[in-house]
């Protein structure tokens, strides 16, 4: 075994994919983790997007246990729900996640999809994930079950994120740099009501799987050896 990746054996990392996705969006990430990584286990779930908080918690729960959680978007609420529900992770890294109350109409303009009642289910469900994740998104990235798209809206619009009852230190949140002010908005209020301020990544929007993915394994990296320093030392 390199000695460069000795510290990384055994760890283990689990990627959260949102809504209107699949494990699949996170294939360029892999990539850049399968070479920066190479010893590390990674865990890319395909949730059962049941629309239920308790239920998607509850199926991710032994998995992320001692693991590097990482989501965005809603993978990033649900790595925060699990914080809040003190999953014994070793750390997490959540990338514009849900705020609720904390910044109304967050979710507003990819949730009017659902007004559009001249549209078929698929094409909703597909404009929906242009109006969250962007241009680097496309329809390619949909569940073969559309109807799981409105459930997770449904789901991560009702969702009011609740203090995390792990190590602050050990909880990173980010923020595209080229995001929209009202994600600057959720992250302000995310500051000032749980005292994790967010990072910026230089070239990203919401789909930073996609639009950054190269970064965004380099991040995933460098928490994953600060949160293994960490619990080394305690």
């Amino acid at each position: 075994m390199n000695d460069k990746y000795r510290w990384a054996a055994g760890r283990k990392i689990v990627l959260i994919h949102g809504a209107a996705a699949t494990s699949r969006i996170w294939r360029l990430v892999i990539a850049e983790l399968h070479v920066s990584l190479p010893y590390t286990r990674i865990l890319v779930p395909d949730r059962r997007c049941t629309g239920n908080m308790d239920k998607e918690t509850d199926d991710l729960w032994e998995a992320c246990s001692g693991a590097l959680v990482v989501g965005v978007s809603g993978g990033a609420t649900l790595a925060w729900a699990l914080a809040s529900r003190k999953c014994p992770m070793l750390g997490m890294i959540a990338h514009e996640p849900a705020a609720g109350n904390l910044c109304p109409g967050l979710l507003s303009y990819a949730g009017s999809a659902w007004s559009e009642s001249t549209l078929n289910p698929v094409r909703r469900a597909t404009l929906f994930g242009e109006r969250l994740y962007g241009t680097q998104w496309n329809a390619d990235e949909l569940p073969s079950d559309v109807a799981a798209v409105s459930r997770d809206y449904r789901m991560f619009s009702q969702f009011n994120p609740a203090p995390p009852r792990i190590n602050p230190s050990v909880i990173t949140l980010t923020i595209g740099a080229l995001s929209p002010k009202i994600r600057y908005d959720a992250a302000q209020a995310y500051e000032q009501t749980f005292g994790i301020p967010s990072h910026t990544l230089a070239g990203a929007k919401h789909c930073v799987q996609l639009e950054q993915p190269r970064l965004f394994a380099d991040v995933i990296a460098s928490h994953l050896l600060a949160a293994t320093s960490k619990q080394s030392l305690a």
